[in-house]
């Protein structure tokens, strides 16, 4: 049982969290900004992968683990044993919160409750669009299964919010608007987050480079959402997203270039990229 990965990501400062990005993804989103949405990276068990998880911890915090462990990717629900058996492993290692990243395409009752189970605390699901079509144009599969994800996880009672990347071409405001209406359907407390589209990370991947929404785009979509639900946020100015955080990628080392692709494109997007996000080969965490 492997799945390869691309990369880990560890924050340095102010908060110990790390992220494990699992490679693959059954969607194919247009705009995708994620190097894990291709099977690419180096391969790993389950045991092997907490190994080497474990190294990045001590190599960083000088410690066993970090107090948040996000696993990602691509998607991370394609292969249920082995992101059940990682979740466990990390209870077991002591990260205190486990948090899951996922489109909501595979999860079901059964799923959910064992990811609750297995030791997830939270589930930040992606609602990409709330028409259909919309929806299937984007990312090339129909939205039933994961509109049903939200439900179940509401009925589940684990912790989760929903997110969208606002994509005006796409995604406007009227669209965020049906999305939170259909939140609301399932309960006016459902946690709901609305992020920017930036364009130059995606047109580095080759996939396509929507037109990023305005400021006054945003700020419209964030108060139709408000109009039907109680907690609703959004990242106005992506250029300073948490600019406290300082962060260390590990890399598989043959997707060096497209690690320093990437870095240089969110250097022009992000105030101080550069002096807060650095680079290091996977390889490093293998040597003694």
């Amino acid at each position: 049982m492997f799945r390869k990965v691309p990369s880990l990501t560890y924050i340095e400062r102010p908060v110990k969290r790390a992220y494990i990005n699992l490679a693959g993804c059954n969607f194919r989103c247009r705009g995708c900004f994620a190097i894990a949405r291709d099977n690419v990276g180096w391969s790993f068990s389950v045991d092997r992968l907490l190994r080497v998880f474990t190294r990045g911890c001590k190599h960083v915090w000088g410690c066993d683990v970090a107090d948040q462990v996000v696993v990602s990717g691509g998607e991370p629900t394609l292969n249920r044993k082995f992101l059940l058996k990682l979740v466990e492993g990390l209870k077991r290692l002591g990260v205190p919160k486990i948090e899951l990243s996922t489109n909501g395409y595979m999860l079901n009752r059964d799923y959910i409750g064992s990811l609750k189970s297995a030791g997830v605390d939270l589930v930040k699901i992606d609602v990409k669009a709330y028409t259909g079509s919309v929806h299937e144009w984007y990312t090339g599969k129909d939205n039933v299964r994961v509109l049903k994800a939200v439900r179940l996880l509401y009925e589940s009672g684990i912790e989760f919010y929903v997110r969208t990347i606002m994509i005006p071409e796409v995604v406007g405001v009227d669209e965020i608007s049906r999305i939170a209406k259909f939140l609301a359907s399932i309960g006016k407390d459902v946690r709901y987050r609305i992020y920017q589209f930036a364009s130059g990370i995606p047109k580095v991947l080759g996939r396509e480079a929507f037109k990023p929404p305005r400021r006054e785009d945003v700020i419209a979509a964030l108060n139709a959402a408000r109009e039907y639900l109680e907690d609703v946020d959004a990242l106005v100015n992506v250029n300073s997203y948490r600019s406290d955080w300082r962060s260390v990628e590990f890399y598989a080392d043959e997707l060096a270039e497209v690690y320093r692709r990437v870095a240089a494109e969110s250097v022009k997007a992000i105030e101080d990229w550069g002096s807060r996000y650095r680079l290091c080969p996977m390889s490093k965490l293998l040597t003694p």
